[in-house]
């Protein structure tokens, strides 16, 4: 490499860490069905192209000019790939049609591949020379091409409105472990279409100013690390949860039964369902085994299930519904006639203290603080 600076080294330490992530999971045992290799895929894309913004930013692409135009022929997969995951998260279920979201944009990623593959590699050396020849090279202008403009805006958005449909839908019904993996979703299909819009603009204009040679493979290279260390961190997640999606039952009566992940995410649904629509919460004294006459679940596997998903006990799980109830009341003046004692009836505790004891649990202050805080606001 010609040059190697801080860019470079923490494009290389994101490269690692998506090439890990990436064969790690799509080489692992057990995979039970296609929609495993999505998130991998996405994060395989943005590793090839973080290696290709490297490879320019770094001059290594002067030795290997074959590769000019590679990196950026993929770039559009990450949207359907990343709604197909999302998809699935949010309807549990995998249809054979799903396939046909990805058939456009990848015919379209293959013609790329394909033009790229027949310039003849002296054409590309010259490009690339033209490209270097001067070292203050400012970022072209890619706005001035509307095929690039369809590209990066028209297509990206077609996929996106969905996303964010579905994710939306899914945030409201998802627990804790699924929101963070939903927001991260949302936050990396964002991202990745804004860094793609504004880009050119920004690395334009920062060249108008500071005069940073290849500024616009560097912002490239921040970002896209970014976006693996972000991915990465929501394959750790995932990971830690299919973990523990097979858990022997040491409470059962038939101990070493287990429970699949599909069968804990249904119980799971079921039993959360069935909670908020009935609003079972706000019965005093409400348990687990009042919970499995409702679901018909036998308690065990009900345990188990909010236990894995919620990282909660059954106790908890039921009071955060209570405390979500309890602060709507704190904060809308239609209810100032309400004591606080009132309130914990209403919601369901059995007595002041045990409300008391969970607010603050949750909440980190007591009722009236929280009140008085809203008001203040």
């Amino acid at each position: 490499m010609n040059r190697i600076d801080l860019i470079i080294i923490i494009g290389l330490m994101s490269l690692g860490l998506g090439v890990f992530f990436s064969a790690f999971l799509l080489l692992r045992k057990g995979i039970k069905n296609w929609s495993d290799y999505l998130i991998p895929l996405v994060v395989l894309l943005v590793s090839i192209e973080l290696f290709y913004a490297i490879s320019f930013y770094s001059e290594l692409i002067l030795k290997l000019p074959e590769m000019f135009g590679f990196g950026r022929v993929f770039q559009l997969l990450v949207y359907p790939l990343l709604l197909i995951q999302v998809i699935y998260l949010r309807y549990k279920t995998l249809k054979w049609w799903y396939i046909l979201i990805i058939l456009p944009v990848l015919a379209d990623s293959l013609f790329s591949l394909y033009s790229i593959t027949n310039i003849p590699v002296e054409i590309k050396i010259d490009w690339l020379r033209n490209i270097f020849q001067n070292e203050y090279t400012p970022p072209i202008n890619q706005w001035n091409h509307w095929h690039i403009l369809v590209r990066q805006i028209a297509v990206p958005i077609l996929f996106l409105i969905p996303i964010n449909y579905f994710s939306v839908q899914q945030l409201r019904a998802s627990g804790k472990k699924e929101k963070e993996m939903f927001l991260i979703l949302v936050v990396v299909s964002l991202l990745y279409f804004l860094f793609r819009l504004a880009n050119n603009t920004i690395s334009i204009y920062l060249y108008k100013v500071i005069e940073v040679p290849l500024i616009d493979w560097a912002l490239i290279i921040v970002f896209d690390s970014v976006v693996l260390i972000l991915l990465c961190y929501m394959i750790v997640k995932s990971v830690e949860l299919n973990r523990v999606g097979f858990i022997k039952n040491k409470g059962s009566k038939n101990t070493g039964s287990i429970i699949g992940e599909e069968k804990m995410e249904s119980f799971y649904h079921l039993a959360k369902n069935t909670i908020e629509q009935k609003k079972l919460y706000q019965k005093k004294g409400f348990s687990l085994n009042d919970l499995s006459e409702e679901t018909n679940i036998n308690t065990t596997y009900l345990s188990q299930s909010i236990n894995t998903i919620e990282q909660q006990s059954f106790s908890e799980f039921i009071n955060s519904y209570r405390i979500s109830k309890a602060k709507e009341y704190l904060k809308d003046r239609e209810y100032d006639y309400l004591t606080v004692e009132a309130i914990s009836e209403e919601v369901g505790f059995k007595s002041k203290s045990a409300f008391y004891r969970a607010f603050k649990k949750e909440v980190k202050c007591l009722p009236k603080e929280y009140k008085e805080r809203f008001l203040k606001k």
